[in-house]
């Protein structure tokens, strides 16, 4: 979710109804590779949620890196 708010503050509306990865894709497609960490987040909750990943630490400090990854290289979206 706090990726998803990044996101929208850079300006990009990825529709509310994709899932994660879906998402992820969608803003890849639109944003460029910047938004490559996003996708790498969205395998991560996935393997967390549903995977049975286990390591609460370990996928902290990935997404926790993924966030700030995400944070530098998305743009903007330019209006127009």
């Amino acid at each position: 979710l706090r990726a998803r708010r990044l996101v929208r503050r850079r300006g990009w509306a990825v529709p509310e109804h994709l899932p994660p990865v879906a998402a992820a894709e969608w803003l890849v497609r639109h944003a460029g590779d910047g938004a490559e960490a996003l996708r790498e987040l969205s395998w991560l909750h996935y393997a967390v949620r549903y995977g049975g990943d286990d390591d609460d630490t370990r996928a902290a400090e990935a997404a926790a890196e993924a966030r700030k990854r995400l944070h530098k290289a998305l743009p903007r979206r330019r209006r127009g």
